[in-house]
């Protein structure tokens, strides 16, 4: 399972592309087959997105990010941009980010399992889920914290923490569409 990270503070979205492999989108298509209790599918999904989450916003795997924000000077890596941000940040960032995709996995393999079973059912090698977020709160005080160094923190938390849950869209495409 790959995972790709776009935070765009341009258009007020974040994406999140995970590729799933031939051998796990086959396993996921049987689950849901036999439809037995998606809360179990849910769960592992939840446990697999947490682990790649935190790798990317730990900056161990700084290609799976991809940062569109006006105020970053071009050539600036993601990893840089990601050190600005006051640890408090990241830590409100992540889970909310985690709760919101799991919310929209949860939703979308309950209404929209043939779809999922179609695409593993392609030649392609492997399946992809596009979630796309929009105007998740706290994006925007999150980008002006990752060019301002010395952000205070507190405030970049709690605008990620208040508000409702973002819009969220869940595509799925036979094969590998991420970057």
């Amino acid at each position: 399972m790959r995972v790709y990270v776009t935070l765009d503070d341009v258009q007020d979205q974040v994406r999140v592309c995970v590729f799933i492999s031939e051998v796990r989108a086959q396993k996921l298509a049987a689950r849901l087959r036999q439809a037995p209790n998606l809360g179990l599918i849910t769960a592992g999904f939840e446990g697999a997105i947490r682990t790649r989450l935190d790798r990317i916003f730990s900056g161990h795997a700084p290609s799976r990010l991809r940062i569109v924000n006006a105020a970053i000077r071009p050539g600036q890596s993601p990893a840089s941009a990601l050190q600005n941000l006051p640890p408090i940040a990241t830590q409100t960032f992540v889970p909310k980010l985690q709760a919101w995709l799991v919310q929209a996995f949860a939703e979308f393999i309950k209404t929209q399992a043939p779809r999922v079973i179609a695409a593993t059912e392609d030649a392609a090698d492997g399946i992809t889920l596009v979630f796309t977020l929009e105007h998740p709160p706290g994006l925007k005080a999150l980008g002006q914290a990752m060019v301002e160094r010395g952000a205070a923190g507190g405030a970049v938390a709690e605008a990620i923490s208040k508000g409702a849950a973002p819009a969220m869209r869940v595509g799925v495409f036979a094969g590998r569409r991420c970057g």
